[in-house]
């Protein structure tokens, strides 16, 4: 499901922020590296995988899916209490 969602990145115009999450991701390519390979700042990178990463996962959430670590994750966040300390306020 995922691979549908990513390829629908293609369909709305955003080609290339799919080919920055392919190498990423597929081919294990860093983000710098891909920064060089496509001759654009590591920042920009980093933000056009932030908004193809953010369409993938709205995009699975339109279409209900729950992948296994979503449940993995809320089982674990569930499952212990987290200890916070008090602040001192002046």
């Amino acid at each position: 499901m995922i691979d549908v969602c990513a390829s629908r990145l293609k369909m709305v115009g955003m080609a290339r922020e799919l080919s920055y999450i392919e190498d990423y991701y597929i081919r294990g390519i860093s983000k710098r590296a891909i920064a060089r390979k496509f001759k654009v700042r590591d920042g920009e990178i980093r933000e056009r995988m932030q908004i193809a990463e953010g369409f993938i996962l709205g995009c699975l959430k339109s279409i209900d899916i729950q992948l296994d670590i979503d449940v993995l994750y809320k089982y674990h966040t569930n499952s212990y209490q987290t200890l916070v300390r008090t602040q001192k306020v002046c």
